[in-house]
């Protein structure tokens, strides 16, 4: 086989994986869909206490997320990166359809919370089979320790993820 042979060979086989490749979010904690309701979902390092609301033709989630300090260490005060996302998904954790927000940095993620709001649109699942779970890329840090000479600014950041896997 020549070079030009294989890498036609390997182009076709990257594709074939990726075209089969479906995101998935059945290792994240999810709730069921119901409208109208507050709930709540923990997670390891943030906590979503949110609404349901059906928005036309989508569906609707709004509410506050609080970083869960007791699991973070005891000097992060601030947030210098998140982007939170919300997975509209079946009962096997495929995701019919994802939302996300990016967000500026902020001080004092847990007491303060961040406010989402995220629209979803669900053409695959009925009512009753359609659950809602959420992710988030998040980088703590601590104003308070940065601040101080001498010190290693990257000592004093921790990031923290849970969100979609790609699955073949």
């Amino acid at each position: 086989m020549n070079a030009k042979t294989r890498w036609i060979s390997f182009g076709l086989a990257l594709f074939l994986l990726t075209a089969c490749a479906a995101p998935s979010v059945k290792h994240l904690k999810k709730t069921p869909w119901k409208a109208g309701t507050n709930q709540s979902v923990s997670m390891q390092f943030w906590r979503f206490d949110y609404e349901t609301v059906a928005v036309h033709d989508k569906l609707g989630v709004k509410g506050m997320a609080y970083a869960r300090l007791e699991n973070l260490p005891a000097w992060v005060d601030y947030v210098e990166e998140l982007t939170l996302y919300a997975y509209l998904t079946d009962a096997e954790g495929h995701i019919v359809d994802m939302d996300e927000k990016q967000y500026l940095p902020r001080e004092n993620p847990g007491q303060n919370g961040v406010p989402f709001d995220f629209f979803l649109k669900n053409n695959k699942t009925t009512p009753d089979e359609t659950y809602i779970t959420f992710g988030y890329h998040s980088m703590f840090s601590s104003r308070a320790q940065k601040a101080q000479a001498g010190i290693d600014p990257q000592q004093y950041e921790f990031f923290a993820s849970e969100t979609a896997v790609t699955r073949y």
